[in-house]
């Protein structure tokens, strides 16, 4: 809904299904829904969300490493883009979001 101009649908969609039941997996995917909206608090809770009801879920990871990334602070963003990638090693987001923070910081 968000990718057809419905922002407003998307959101009330995501709550309502969170409602119904609580997954890592949705709440990355409101998490990546609010960061394109540049909405980076409820971003970062979401994807807090997401990684309190499954640590071991990398996509969660390497989604709040690019929010950090995106806001210019990779020292919070290297520790999570880690993680994906020992969870999830073809993490591709990680692999890229690591790279581009490493060079930035001069490592």
């Amino acid at each position: 809904l968000d990718c057809v101009g419905k922002p407003d649908e998307a959101e009330r969609e995501f709550k309502a299904s969170l409602a119904i039941e609580q997954q890592a997996s949705t709440w990355t995917q409101f998490g990546v829904f609010y960061a394109r909206a540049a909405r980076n608090a409820e971003a970062l809770e979401a994807f807090n969300h997401a990684l309190a009801l499954s640590p071991g879920f990398p996509l969660a990871y390497s989604n709040r490493g690019n929010l950090f990334a995106r806001q210019g602070d990779c020292q919070r963003a290297i520790p999570d883009f880690e993680q994906a990638l020992r969870l999830m090693p073809t993490n591709i987001t990680a692999q890229r979001g690591l790279a581009y923070c490493r060079e930035r910081m001069g490592r």
